[in-house]
């Protein structure tokens, strides 16, 4: 990554987060790995305003 963190809209980062707060179907061991990492990098995003 370019910035070392995720660089998100707004809208995508609420998007996302709304997304994670609710019911998850997790099929396996590696869904439930990759979607923890996606929280964590969630915390350390950089949210933008608008579009660059």
């Amino acid at each position: 990554m370019k910035y070392g963190n995720l660089v998100l809209e707004r809208y995508d980062f609420l998007m996302v987060k709304k997304y994670l707060q609710g019911p998850l179907g997790l099929e396996d061991y590696t869904h439930g790995t990759v979607l923890a990492l996606l929280k964590e990098n969630l915390q350390k995003a950089i949210v933008q305003e608008k579009k660059i």
